[in-house]
């Protein structure tokens, strides 16, 4: 009989031990969901950012200099930005930044169906949603902001700067509560090359990377990469086109 009474003790004590441990691990899997899910968003973000620097330099001007406050609105006219009195007040766009991604980017607008315009919206401001269906499974808020702007010896303008991005969640709770996260890229502003410097002038086979077709002719390139000196061979990014590989005769002769 006693051995049995201990038995039973050991059962629950054992059982007791388990329901305890359950809530740590539950919270210390949230934990690294959430920290997951904010490091999906901002990359899915950065890498949008340096696609769209890539097309239009002009776009590295939608983030401001230094980091926004949490709350901050687009602004006026004037320059005056408005902040909100908490996230639950803010007017965050029904436009998509990524549509068809995992994470739903919306930005701080002044009213719900404002289109993005990054000369415009330029507070930096912005609300991560990742969501199942309906459900919204995590929701974060997201500054971005510029800094450590480089410059050629010979230029005014600035040729890189840093794009810095900040994930803070859950958004519901007050901005100094929240689990933060941070998140940075460089963005080179593109080179824009005539592609005769590296054949001579002379006519080069241009073949699509992503269509597997051969194009004669020249262009001006973006970015070049593995240029050799004797037969001008590489990659190329067209602008505004996928990667293509290049070659040419030798441009010596």
């Amino acid at each position: 009989m006693t051995e049995i009474v201990l038995a039973l003790i050991v059962v629950v004590a054992g059982i007791v031990v388990i329901m305890g441990l359950m809530p740590v691990g539950m919270k210390a899997h949230s934990e690294a969901m959430a920290q997951s899910n904010a490091a999906d968003s901002a990359e899915q973000f950065l890498h949008y950012v340096r696609s769209e620097v890539r097309a239009d330099w002009a776009f590295i001007n939608a983030f401001p200099d230094s980091k926004p406050g949490p709350n901050d609105g687009p602004l006026l006219d004037g320059g005056v930005g408005v902040a909100a009195a908490s996230a639950a007040d803010m007017i965050w766009s029904s436009d998509d930044l990524l549509p068809g991604a995992a994470a739903k980017i919306s930005f701080s607008a002044m009213n719900l169906d404002d289109d993005w315009d990054p000369e415009f919206h330029t507070s930096g401001v912005f609300r991560v949603q990742q969501m199942t269906g309906e459900k919204v499974d995590f929701s974060a808020g997201m500054l971005a902001w510029k800094t450590g702007a480089a410059y050629n010896d010979d230029a005014d303008e600035a040729m890189s700067f840093f794009i810095n991005v900040e994930v803070s969640w859950p958004i519901t709770v007050d901005y100094a509560a929240r689990d933060q996260a941070m998140f940075m890229i460089e963005v080179f502003k593109p080179q824009r090359t005539d592609m005769a410097q590296f054949t001579g002038g002379k006519i080069c086979t241009m073949i699509d990377l992503a269509a597997g077709t051969s194009i004669e002719g020249q262009g001006v390139i973006d970015e070049a990469l593995i240029v050799t000196a004797s037969t001008a061979t590489g990659v190329a990014l067209l602008q505004g086109q996928e990667p293509f590989l290049f070659t040419a005769p030798n441009s010596g002769n």
